[in-house]
């Protein structure tokens, strides 16, 4: 498929989101904790092998100043896009990443665009650490996870990516299991008081 193609398909085929039915909106002026979907997420997923590690970085690192693309779980910011290392061999592009993918040279690495595959679910609020402390065996703290890090988790043994921003948290569920944890943690998140935006 062309990059012509892909954006077209982008722009007229609509997207729809797991949670989409489950999610009713309102406001709550008790609320403690904050969750809004992103709906328009882009992921492209880079792999590599042992052997071209080196290669791949250094290409990463050349699209984002002062950026380590080496160092797990750092989320590398660009422009508009963003680069985590999220695996040993494999990293995520969340955003524009067009460039990046058209000038990869697959002899060293491939791509697969992982953006249908996954439910990105932000969290923000006072008790949002607490909602996700209830499901989720990491230490959140600032000194053990800061700002702009990614990590990888589970919830109930179903494998989840954490992101943590300036606002609070963005949670990336799989697709398939996404329904099952978004009523699990709006069970726990009934105690702190809730609002979905």
């Amino acid at each position: 498929m062309t990059r012509k193609e892909k954006n077209l398909m982008y722009k007229y085929l609509k997207r729809t989101n797991a949670l989409d039915t489950y999610l009713t909106q309102g406001i709550n002026n008790n609320a403690t904790i904050f969750f809004s979907i992103e709906r328009e997420i882009k992921i492209q997923q880079i792999g590599t092998w042992h052997k071209n590690f080196n290669e791949v970085v250094n290409y990463l690192n050349s699209f984002i100043t002062n950026s380590d693309c080496a160092k797990h779980g750092l989320v590398n910011l660009g422009k508009n896009f963003c680069i985590i290392r999220n695996e040993p061999l494999r990293w995520w592009i969340m955003g524009d990443s067009d460039k990046i993918i058209s000038s990869l040279n697959t002899e060293n690495a491939v791509n697969l665009d992982i953006s249908h595959s996954w439910v990105k679910l932000n969290i923000s609020g006072l008790n949002s650490e607490k909602l996700l402390l209830h499901h989720i065996p990491l230490d959140l703290r600032d000194k053990k996870f800061p700002i702009f890090n990614f990590k990888s988790s589970s919830i109930h043994n179903i494998g989840v990516k954490l992101l943590k921003n300036q606002k609070g948290y963005s949670l990336f569920l799989p697709r398939s299991f996404s329904v099952s944890i978004w009523k699990q943690l709006i069970k726990t998140a009934d105690q702190y008081q809730y609002q979905i935006n």
